[in-house]
């Protein structure tokens, strides 16, 4: 992991701006890059699954050898991604999708699914890797947070 961490600051800056005198750099990089993120993300998801509750431990404790008792289990998390992935991969199967609960709320009068903490990011990171598709609990869900966020800040005076 570290030598991967490494790799990256030395790489990335190269990435998005090489030196003009040597073109095509940046294609090797990306291409390295693409590699290593594709070892990352090349993840065992058994050693926190949690069979009986078909979800994903919050962690493994490895001074104790076990998973720890919490599970990842809303759908409006950004812990959902590592759900998308695993399915996405063949590893979860997609009854786990289903085990990620749909606690509901309402935010403007409009029905809202509850993260963790009520974070923007928790709401929203997924965005980055997942699609939207219009008309779902969770466009609904992204679009009333964002409106709630938007009308918090106005009613504080802050951006």
């Amino acid at each position: 992991m570290a030598s991967f961490v490494n790799d990256l600051d030395l790489l990335v800056p190269w990435a998005f701006n090489p030196p003009p005198e040597e073109p095509g750099v940046s294609e090797g990089i990306l291409k390295a890059l693409m590699r290593k993120c594709s070892l990352m993300a090349d993840i065992d998801h058994d050693f926190l699954f949690d069979e009986f509750r078909n979800l994903l431990a919050i962690g493994y404790n490895v001074s104790d050898l076990r998973r720890d008792r919490g599970c990842y289990d809303l759908l409006a998390s950004e812990a959902c991604l590592a759900s998308f992935v695993g399915i996405a991969q063949g590893k979860l199967r997609q009854s786990h999708w289903f085990s990620l609960g749909r606690l509901i709320t309402t935010a403007r009068g409009e029905l809202v699914l509850l993260s963790w903490g009520g974070t923007m990011f928790e709401y929203l990171m997924t965005l980055l890797v997942m699609l939207d598709y219009e008309n779902t609990l969770l466009d609904q869900t992204y679009r009333a947070v964002v409106a709630r966020q938007i009308e918090y800040g106005r009613q504080r005076g802050v951006p």
